[in-house]
């Protein structure tokens, strides 16, 4: 073969084949005709014979094994005879004979398993950062190679493909992006050097998969059971899609296992398999009925599957004692891959929470609050909104500044603020919403106050609350407390609260002060004073949306203006239904 030819390579790689190997395609016209050739006419000679070797070779390194001494005698003769027939020679002094274990494609194959050797590893160990994308391409390349001996490769790889030129410019240590970069381009050298041997996978033996999920990736190991203890065949990972950063832990264990289902086909297929998970035991997707979507999708792939579902737990963690030492155990693999996590993998919040609905015609008030502070400027503001439905016009709001304090206590101050513009306006019956979890569980009695300077806030919050008829206390995700928190942060950057009197109310936004409100079931479990828990999400509506008309939820597309999520009549009865 002269040198130069681009498909070189590819030609005599077919002919290895073809010789080695057996014809690997067959052509109409050459079927019944011709001589064999292992260049161009892919028809055996004599179909009933059987490959030289067990295996293809990787262009001229070929690799001859045996579980015996003899096994490998007669696999060495039939190569022997099938180099003579085809004119093939071997190099004697680049060829070993004989020997328990060999080098073989950066590998190091023994009677144990496969143990990633690659070459000039002290000067791999010595690597510092690179400083142009070109070099981390070049790393990310070069490891690439070795993926499956390290555990959870892709996830690590994930940060350094992520660098751009311009971060590797700017060179700033304080960088986020380049700062996990470099985390994980540690990590994966030191887990490289420390990659355990994958044992030979065997028929015989039982197949143990073990899936891991987070909340930005996904990963599993196939492995097999070897003296009571589970050593690793192979690694899989990949990062999740934007899509599937939302789905559940039990949906992204499906995906790990799926993945190792996926990569590990050729190994398992027919075998009986188990699985050990953390979240769930994914009966739930073996055998629930009725399923669409992906999880109808999911339910056909695993179908085929003779599948052992085990859920690891704290008292009884099938891992602990069992798995190799190489392996990192899976409560510490969160901590360990918080400091990697990727841009990428932060989703964009989408809430899709059950909330409960007020009618358009309803006449029900509907306050919110929000608190802040600045240590460093001693500082700290308060803000609170009242509205009224079915308009939901803004009657009253309030900001309020004060030096010192810490955000909890601001919080606590805005609840306040928020009950006495309902009582300065003889509202009998509210529904208070806020981000703050510790101000809305402590006010309904949940959890215990042991502050000192916020017993005496909850003290005179408990007083106020003992003036109405009936209170919602709610706890809100801070997207959903728009409006509160823009007066709050107006209020701390003028250090004033002169931005919510009736001069200014008009340049909060109009989207800011509709709050959206979905359907839900409330909690009707009293807790003093006569507080009951409630859920309302003052989200912002779009500004095009009629008066009293909510906002779709982010999943649904229907035309604005348009009067929906009606709240249950019973929801201000004096008893309320789970």
């Amino acid at each position: 073969m002269p040198f130069g030819l681009k498909n070189a390579p590819q030609i005599y790689q077919r002919l290895l084949d073809n010789a080695l190997y057996g014809f690997l395609k067959l052509t109409p016209e050459h079927e019944q005709d011709g001589r064999p050739d292992v260049f161009d006419r892919p028809v055996p000679e004599d179909r009933s014979a059987k490959p030289a070797i067990g295996r293809r070779s990787f262009i001229d390194d070929i690799l001859v094994a045996g579980s015996t001494w003899e096994e490998m005698c007669i696999k060495l003769e039939r190569l022997m005879e099938a180099c003579e027939k085809w004119g093939l020679s071997i190099s004697l002094p680049k060829s070993v004979f004989g020997v328990s274990r060999v080098d073989y494609l950066g590998h190091s194959v023994s009677a144990d398993g496969v143990k990633a050797n690659p070459k000039n590893l002290e000067e791999l160990q010595r690597l510092e950062f690179p400083k142009t994308l070109k070099g981390i391409q070049s790393f990310l390349g070069s490891l690439n190679f070795y993926h499956k001996f390290i555990e959870h490769f892709a996830v690590y790889a994930a940060a350094l493909y992520e660098v751009t030129a311009a971060d590797l410019a700017a060179d700033q240590e304080d960088h986020d992006r380049l700062k996990a970069a470099k985390v994980a381009f540690e990590a994966l050298k030191s887990k490289l050097v420390e990659a355990p041997i994958l044992r030979h996978y065997e028929t015989d033996r039982r197949s143990t998969i073990v899936v891991y999920a987070n909340d930005w990736s996904v990963a599993g190991s196939l492995m097999q059971d070897w003296d009571g203890e589970l050593h690793p065949v192979r690694f899989f990972s990949r990062v999740l899609k934007p899509h599937e950063l939302r789905f559940s832990p039990a949906e992204k264990e499906a995906l790990a296992l799926l993945r190792v289902l996926d990569g590990s086909t050729h190994l398992l297929v027919g075998r009986p398999i188990r699985v050990v998970t953390r979240f769930s035991n994914l009966q739930w997707l073996l055998k629930a009925k009725g399923l669409q979507g992906r999880l109808q999708v999911w339910s056909a792939l695993l179908s085929p599957w003779t599948l052992e579902i085990v859920r690891a737990t704290k008292d009884e963690d099938h891992l602990t004692g069992l798995v190799a030492a190489a392996i990192g155990p899976a409560d510490r693999l969160d901590e360990m891959l918080s400091s990697i996590r990727p841009r990428k993998a932060i989703p964009s919040t989408r809430y899709q929470l059950p909330l409960p609905t007020i009618p358009t015609d309803s006449t029900a008030w509907v306050a919110s609050f929000d608190g802040s502070a600045k240590p460093k400027n001693g500082g700290a503001s308060c803000g609170a909104l009242l509205w009224q439905t079915p308009s939901w016009s803004v009657k009253a709001a309030e900001g309020r500044f004060f030096e010192g304090g810490t955000v909890n206590e601001a919080e606590y101050r805005g609840a306040i603020a928020c009950l006495e513009l309902a009582l300065a306006h003889e509202v009998k019956e509210l529904v208070v919403c806020g981000d703050s979890r510790i101000v809305i569980q402590q006010l309904r009695g949940e959890i215990e106050c042991r502050t000192p300077g916020l017993q005496v806030l909850l003290a005179e919050a408990l007083k106020l609350l003992r003036k109405f008829d009936k209170v919602f206390l709610v706890h809100v995700a801070r997207a959903y407390n728009a409006a509160a928190d823009w007066i709050t942060g107006k209020t701390l950057q003028r250090r004033t609260g002169d931005c919510a009197n009736e001069a200014r109310l008009t340049a909060i936004p109009r989207e800011r002060t509709q709050p959206r409100v979905e359907q839900a079931t409330i909690d009707s479990k009293p807790t003093p004073p006569d507080v009951r828990q409630g859920a309302v999400d003052p989200r912002p509506t779009h500004p095009d949306a009629g008066q009293g008309a909510s906002e779709m939820p982010p999943t649904e597309e229907k035309p604005s203006g348009t009067a929906i999520n009606a709240k249950p009549s019973h929801l201000w009865k004096e008893t309320v239904k789970e």
